[in-house]
């Protein structure tokens, strides 16, 4: 099927209609086209839009352990958003390659609603909570980092328990007034309902 493939699934990738070349990037991602993991990694770094981008990177996800290479590449692109994708995708693939990119581009990241979507992203993936929290870098993530990552490792009833002990002493609890806003302080409340400790004055 693959060698048959290769001249079509090409011929639809350069064609100049976005729709055609979602729908082939799609195809690729669900027949697991190993042949095509270069023109992928081309769609999801170079593509002409967000969505073949994004669709692009997903079909290498779905293609598996093949496209591993292709998307530690991606994961060290220099635009912020092919950096994320891929490092997500790569850690739904092997957690234990993603960790260093993944808090690479942790670092990088100001906004506290895109931090607190990339924890979400990444801990959505098999055993990735308990992997990320071995490999915490060893000079530590900025409170910013840790308290987005503390915020996602307790959505959805997630089970995350050495993510929240690695994270905990980097979160801290004392905030600059500006920073507490509606929303920052009932999450702060939730966190010390379920974590805190009275005897430590929590």
């Amino acid at each position: 099927v693959q060698t048959c493939a290769l001249p079509i699934f090409t011929k639809l990738l350069e064609m100049k209609n976005v729709e055609v070349e979602i729908a082939a990037l799609r195809l690729i991602g669900n027949w697991r086209l190993v042949s095509q993991v270069t023109q992928l990694a081309k769609a999801a770094g170079d593509g002409s839009t967000e969505r073949v981008r994004a669709t692009a990177t997903q079909a290498l996800r779905d293609i598996g352990k093949p496209a591993t290479s292709a998307l530690t590449k991606l994961s060290q692109s220099s635009d912020m958003a092919t950096r994320k994708r891929s490092v997500i995708a790569l850690t739904g693939l092997d957690p234990n390659l993603a960790a260093e990119p993944f808090y690479a581009a942790l670092a990088e990241t100001q906004d506290e609603q895109e931090a607190l979507d990339f924890w979400r992203g990444i801990l959505n993936m098999k055993n990735a909570g308990e992997v990320i929290a071995k490999q915490l870098p060893k000079n530590g993530i900025s409170k910013f980092a840790a308290q987005a990552g503390l915020i996602a490792a307790k959505d959805a009833g997630r089970n995350e328990p050495d993510l929240i002990a690695a994270l905990t002493p980097y979160a801290g609890t004392v905030m600059k007034a500006q920073e507490l806003t509606p929303d920052r302080v009932t999450e702060l409340i939730r966190l010390v309902e379920n974590e805190g400790n009275p005897g430590r004055g929590e």
